[in-house]
């Protein structure tokens, strides 16, 4: 094997590339090139990090309609981070107390949406 051989087949980690001495006076250049297997992996099923019950309220609120969210196989942590970030989307305000979210809106299309994006199943529940 030639210099420019062993170039050629350290630089390319993907394809190796052969040139015969002979063909390059000819200027007719044989390249083999192999590649390789690739793993296939699909994923059919979308990775889900927990499961949220989206509830319409009035009780204690003055008639006022109220969503509760309650969400189960999320940390404490990242319940708050996207509890933040789920207020400053929908400009409302509300809080939490034991993995159940209080949002002082009726918006519940765009609450799930929300969890969906970010890999939570929802579904409606109640009113």
């Amino acid at each position: 094997m030639t210099k420019k051989n062993k170039k050629l087949n350290s630089n390319s980690n993907f394809l190796k590339e052969t040139i015969k001495i002979g063909d390059l006076l000819s200027k007719n250049y044989q390249v083999e090139k192999e590649q390789p297997i690739e793993k296939k992996i699909s994923f059919k099923k979308k990775l889900e990090r927990g499961e949220a019950e989206i509830w319409l309220s009035k009780k204690g609120r003055a008639g006022k309609i109220a969503s509760l969210v309650i969400l189960k196989g999320v940390s404490q942590k990242e319940q708050e981070l996207l509890f933040k970030e789920l207020k400053k989307k929908l400009a409302c305000g509300g809080n939490i107390k034991d993995k159940e979210w209080l949002v002082q809106t009726s918006k519940r299309e765009l609450i799930k949406n929300f969890l969906e994006n970010h890999q939570i199943k929802s579904k409606f529940c109640g009113g």
